[in-house]
């Protein structure tokens, strides 16, 4: 060891840790051959080899190994810690404090941790194995370790040795040896007075001395500009100047002395990182012939004079920087001895052995990395959303595989077949006259005009009137109806497929929302309250509607590079407050119950005005993804289908059908995260303080507002936009033009209508988990809308 405080750690930590190679390395690179140990368990005396008559190649090293092996067995895994290394290099000794957790291996839930000094006499030489003495004038380059004694308190043994009780024992034993202590030196304490009688004579001695001294520190006391006292003074007394200038032949025996007290005090510090020391000089002369005539004279011819100086001691530390950039070195370890690190010499030298790596900039001066330019890149990737294709261009983005003619299928073929060549031009020779020429030009079939565009408004017209055609056919005889793709489903039982405008909304369409998660605590019962819950939207914070508005001014600023951000919303979901209320607040919406305008339906209060269903608050909600449509798309992407039987009970205007309503927006939506871990690590969210935690809610007919808009959606379902209906004027058209694109449209319209019938049969089978029970409500056009009352923390808003 070099440094031995600073290479102690990592000799203990592999000898305790490390595996059984690096254990023996270190034990036979850093201890004597001859080394001792002292454990409080056992103990190895120092001897060498050939000291033990029956085992001479053994030494004290190999069996402090062996301890140390048995010492790993017992403990396999030992949580060390090194707290503090000293090293008195006078002496040789080397004290480590260390902290330690052990646990045996036939005890694996019992661990104990216990304080250990070890102390290490350390020796210099060359080799663990030729140690020499050190004399006088030559140097040694390591130290090795001659001892080590482990040093462990009494309290950590016992409760090492006897776990659980050991260390409430041990301390209940130096409860009671206090005690004795404390009672002996009652009874003994003539003994002790007598055996101390003469520590009264030192104590005189003392006294005179600190009295000495006390003189001695007022005669050298210094005092500030303010006469202030200064208690933290030195003295020194150093020849004067006259004697110094003088040889020593010509030195008076006496020479006077100047008496200095200095008291360094920092003034201030300025930029140039110096510190002003203020020194406050104060000269005792005795008979001094320079001495001031202005000084007050003393008794015994002292003069005191005072003097302030002010030095300015600069501390720079003001490097330069490296010049280039660090560089590692591999340079041999020769250690102290040979000399090479201490010659004034080394750095120079190596300085010129190492020479500088100058390394050209990669890029030459000129920056070729285009990510850091704003700009460069926009509109090399593809958007996020795909732009919708408009109707005109679809033909342009067809496959390949659909352009052309259809190609046939061709037959099987052997691959060696017989070639056969057709000229390309025949030769033309006059037909013989006769009389086929008219019987062949009457077979001919005369020329079809071409068959009008599909998407024409009379191609149109001429399907829809074929698809009721052949609607009335399959209804007189259902068995003619086949299933698009399952051939063995039979037609049970046939129903009209019509809108509802009656049950039109005042918004023109509905919303569904789908929950991720199950919105209530699971059980094995359906909670019917589900039905009659609320879903309020929480309207966006301050800084929310800001980023929404950014995002939404660059997606109008640069549509092909920034996608329209979506229109999330967050909602807060309501329960009926018991199953009670909810089932009286759905009876207030159902037509047919006679009581459904009765006030006594109103759960809360119970007898007070006015009276209202209360609603409470279970958790927050936000949008995870959402599809939003207009008025002119909302049939395209889905429906919500009621059922209506039609049954005469005079209360049902609607006859026996399938009732389908649009869906102008379908949304998914799970719990907030974000801000409930937030609240949950006790941070406030900007929009907590106006949480509803209850709602109180009454139902009263719908406004005039409200009903004009549902009128306006009864006549244009489409959106109020629509214009009327008109019916295009018939263009001018052969009569055998009509008749082929007639006959076109029929065709065409028998298979369209088949497909389109099997399809609604279809969807009427599967339209059950669509099927909205309030729809039945609905459908009698009877709306009610609600007033409602939120409630914050007990307090009415």
């Amino acid at each position: 060891m070099e440094h031995p405080a600073d290479d102690i750690g990592g000799i203990i930590t592999t000898l305790a840790n490390g595996n059984p190679a690096e254990q023996e390395a270190t034990l036979q690179s850093f201890f004597l051959s001859n080394a001792s140990f002292t454990h409080p368990m056992c103990r190895v005396p120092s001897f060498s080899k050939g000291t033990l008559p029956f085992a001479p190649n053994i030494d004290s090293r190999a069996v402090i190994l062996q301890i140390y092996r048995w010492y790993r067995t017992l403990s396999p895994q030992v949580d060390m810690t090194i707290d503090s290394a000293v090293f008195d290099e006078s002496t040789g000794h080397l004290c480590v404090q260390v902290h330690q957790t052990i646990a045996l291996f036939f005890m694996p839930l019992y661990k104990q941790r216990v304080r250990l000094i070890v102390l290490l006499r350390l020796r210099q030489g060359v080799s663990p194995d030729a140690v020499e003495d050190t004399t006088p004038g030559r140097e040694r380059s390591r130290y090795f370790i001659a001892s080590q004694e482990d040093l462990y308190t009494l309290n950590d043994l016992a409760q090492f040795l006897v776990p659980g009780l050991g260390y409430y024992i041990w301390y209940a034993w130096q409860l009671v040896s206090t005690g004795l202590c404390v009672l002996g030196a009652f009874v003994f304490m003539p003994v002790y007075l007598f055996m101390n009688r003469d520590a009264k004579v030192s104590k005189s001695q003392e006294d005179q001395q600190t009295r000495k001294l006390r003189r001695l520190g007022q005669a050298g006391r210094a005092t500030t500009g303010k006469g202030e006292v200064n208690p933290g003074n030195f003295n020194c007394v150093v020849p004067s100047a006259s004697t110094l200038i003088r040889p020593p032949s010509q030195v008076p025996t006496h020479a006077p002395a100047i008496q200095l007290a200095i008291q360094p005090s920092p003034l201030k510090l300025p930029s140039s990182s110096s510190i002003i020391h203020h020194l406050s000089f104060v000269a005792q002369t005795r008979d001094h012939p320079m001495s001031s005539s202005s000084s007050a004279p003393r008794p015994g011819g002292e003069r005191m004079v005072h003097q302030d100086y002010i030095a300015r001691v600069r501390y720079s530390n003001a490097l330069p920087p490296p010049p280039t950039m660090p560089k590692l070195l591999h340079i041999p370890n020769t250690g102290l001895a040979s000399g090479q690190y201490t010659i004034p010499g080394f750095a120079s030298r190596l300085a010129r052995e190492q020479p500088l790596n100058i390394e050209a900039d990669g890029e030459l001066g000129m920056p070729l990395n285009l990510v850091g330019i704003p700009g460069v890149l926009d509109g090399i990737q593809a958007p996020s959303q795909t732009p919708p294709v408009h109707p005109h261009d679809r033909p342009l983005l067809r496959p390949l595989a659909a352009l052309g003619k259809p190609k046939v299928a061709e037959a099987n073929v052997s691959f060696l077949r017989r070639t056969e060549y057709i000229s390309s031009s025949t030769t033309k020779r006059p037909e013989p006259r006769s009389n086929r020429g008219p019987l062949l030009r009457a077979a001919r079939k005369p020329v079809r005009a071409p068959a009008p565009d599909a998407d024409s408004p009379q191609a149109i017209k001429r399907k829809i009137d074929r698809s009721f055609e052949q609607a009335e056919l399959d209804l007189k005889d259902p068995k003619r109806a086949r299933h698009p793709s399952k051939k063995q489903v039979q037609v049970v039982d046939a129903m009209p497929l019509l809108p509802d405008l009656d049950g039109f909304p005042d918004s023109g369409a509905y919303v569904t929302i789908k929950f991720l998660s199950n919105p209530v605590t699971s059980s094995s019962e359906y909670d019917r309250r589900l039905l009659s819950s609320f879903l309020r939207p929480i309207e966006r914070t301050p800084s929310e509607e800001a980023m929404y508005e950014a995002a939404l001014e660059a997606h109008e600023r640069d549509p092909a590079n920034n996608a329209k951000p979506p229109n999330l919303m967050n909602y807060d979901f309501y329960l009926p407050h018991t199953a009670e209320v909810a089932a009286h607040f759905r009876r207030k919406f159902d037509v047919d119950d006679a009581e459904h305008d009765n006030d006594d339906l109103y759960t809360h209060p119970s007898s007070s005005d006015p009276r209202y269903f209360q609603f409470d608050r279970i958790r927050a909600y936000e949008t995870s993804h959402e599809t939003e449509l207009d008025q002119a798309t909302k049939y395209d992407d889905e429906i919500i289908l009621a059922r209506n039987e039609g049954d005469d009970d005079g209360v049902s205007p609607l006859q026996r059908a399938i009732y389908y309503y649009p869906v102008m927006q379908r949304s998914a939506i799970r719990p907030q995260r974000t801000k409930n871990i937030a609240r949950t690590t006790g941070l406030s969210q900007e929009g907590d303080e106006s949480i509803i935690d209850q709602l109180d809610i009454t139902v009263h007919e719908p406004k005039e507002e409200m009903r004009t808009a549902m009128r306006n959606y009864k006549l244009k379902p489409l959106g109020w936009d629509q214009g009327p209906d008109e019916e295009p004027a018939p263009e001018p058209e052969t009569a055998d033009a009509d008749a082929d694109a007639d006959a076109d449209a029929d065709a065409d319209g028998d298979g369209q209508a088949e497909g389109d019938k099997s399809r609604l049969a279809s969807d009427a089978e599967g339209s059950d988990s669509r099927t909205l029970e309030e729809e039945d409500g609905d459908a009698e056009g009877r709306w009610k809308s609600c007033d409602v009352w939120a409630t914050s923390g007990g307090d009415w808003g």
